[in-house]
């Protein structure tokens, strides 16, 4: 069977272009690529920059196309236009946008074959072998009376089985990646970014990796990581990377072994991450260090105890000043992030989240709306309150009339859903949070 995995080009089905951009190696379909070929099972990734590009994929019989919310209008026109040049390719979808959301779009999107909820490699493996569709965990697609039918899949690969070293197609990704920019995180040296893990033990309301994976934390061992950053540096010649995991600096122990491992390319390597204020210490701030990291971004998101509650994030502001603290102690640079519009939130609370931020004295920092995923929990008030409704997710985006607003803020994406608080017009949510955006601005670091 021939099977191609897909990435959307970054526009909009008038080829005009997205917001969200391509800045990194498409890791989940590699992930799929990987394991498929462990299996024996041969594939190809495709990274689409024209929606043009569609009729050289006519020759395949599976293609799997990967999306965000942010880019589900792309995937979506992908999916016609690969039926039109091939109507009997099977068409598969899969990736964040789909894991709350995979019955609407098998309704709405008739071109839509299935769709992969939560982790690909198993589903599309079985799906590669010719098992049919219903009898596959994880898979959802038509009963012959347009019912969907669907069982969660159960199964949770080993993230260490998944070689990826000699990969000849993620080797001329990493050769086609390796120079962009990327804020703090990366700046254009020779530089990637990787994923170590899946998960997250947090359970914030507005964010989809739970039922991604399954709020469940998996890594790869530190030995397999550093083993794969060694073949990176020894090939490419590379400089620094960002650790890009949901939470990177967590468990102790394995970021123990992990820098112990790094120690030996601290001189030539150095590497930023996302970490979370309630797993860090001064000892592993200073390992850390020592093992080449260069800067650390924290989730705060708000700095209101009430908005904090509200949003599931478990922290305090005493807990926050004191890892900003201890990171600049160790010698990494530090950043933020702020989200503003929750449910409640008033103008007052906006207050304290830009005071705060400004009282930390940070080198980065990103404030932005509250973005709006389906299958959360802030996803599923905004549709009970009647802020949004499910034909938006599913239509919306290449024409909303908002979207051109969306792109003049700093806070937001032109193509993604927000949550707008009541009490404010999106006129003038945008306006205050632009307005605050740009007050905080004005009190970060110079960079180093």
């Amino acid at each position: 069977m021939k099977l191609a995995l897909l990435k959307p080009p970054d526009q909009y089905p008038d080829g005009s272009s997205c917001s969200v951009q391509n800045y990194t190696m498409p890791y989940g379909i590699l992930d799929i690529q990987a394991y498929l070929l462990r299996h024996g099972v041969p594939s190809q990734v495709k990274v689409l920059e024209r929606f043009d590009e569609i009729p050289t994929l006519c020759r395949y019989e599976v293609i799997g196309i990967t999306t965000l919310t942010a880019t589900c209008h792309a995937a979506y026109h992908c999916a016609e236009l690969i039926k039109a040049t091939n109507p009997s390719c099977t068409v598969v979808m899969g990736g964040p946008h789909c894991n709350g959301f995979f019955r609407q779009i098998l309704n709405a999107h008739l071109q839509i074959d299935a769709v992969v909820v939560g982790e690909g490699e198993s589903p599309m493996l079985e799906i590669a072998r010719g098992d049919p569709m219903d009898q596959i965990p994880g898979v959802a697609s038509r009963n012959p009376d347009g019912s969907v039918n669907f069982s969660f899949n159960r199964k949770r690969i080993d993230l260490n089985a998944i070689s990826r070293i000699d990969n000849e197609q993620e080797n001329s990704f990493v050769q086609q990646y390796m120079s962009q920019r990327l804020g703090k995180f990366l700046t254009g040296s020779n530089g990637i970014v990787l994923s170590s893990s899946r998960g997250c033990p947090g359970k914030c309301i507005f964010c989809s990796s739970p039922y991604t994976w399954g709020g469940v934390v998996r890594r790869l061992s530190p030995v397999v990581l550093a083993e794969r950053i060694e073949a990176f540096i020894n090939r490419f010649a590379i400089r620094e990377i960002f650790f890009a995991d949901d939470t990177f600096v967590g468990e102790p122990e394995w970021m123990r072994e992990f820098c112990s491992c790094m120690r030996k390319f601290a001189e030539k390597l150095k590497w930023s991450c996302l970490g979370r204020v309630d797993m860090v210490d001064g000892q592993i701030l200073d390992m850390m260090a020592s093992a080449g990291c260069r800067y650390i971004k924290y989730g705060i998101e708000s700095a209101s105890h009430n908005v904090m509650a509200s949003m599931g994030k478990n922290i305090g502001l005493e807990q926050v000043q004191q890892a900003v603290d201890e990171t600049k102690r160790a010698g990494i640079e530090v950043g933020c992030g702020f989200m503003v519009g929750f449910p409640g939130e008033t103008r007052d609370d906006m207050r304290e989240t830009e005071a705060f931020a400004k009282s930390l004295q940070l080198n980065a920092f990103s404030y932005t709306a509250t973005m709006l995923f389906p299958g959360t929990p802030i996803f599923k008030i905004a549709l009970r309150e009647g802020k949004i409704t499910e034909d938006e997710f599913l239509y919306w985006m290449p024409k909303d009339p908002k979207k051109a607003m969306r792109a003049a803020s700093p806070v937001s994406r032109d193509c993604q859903p927000i949550y707008v608080p009541d009490g404010f017009t999106y006129e003038s949510f945008l306006s205050e949070c632009t307005r605050r955006y740009h007050a905080i601005e004005r009190s970060i670091l110079p960079i180093t």
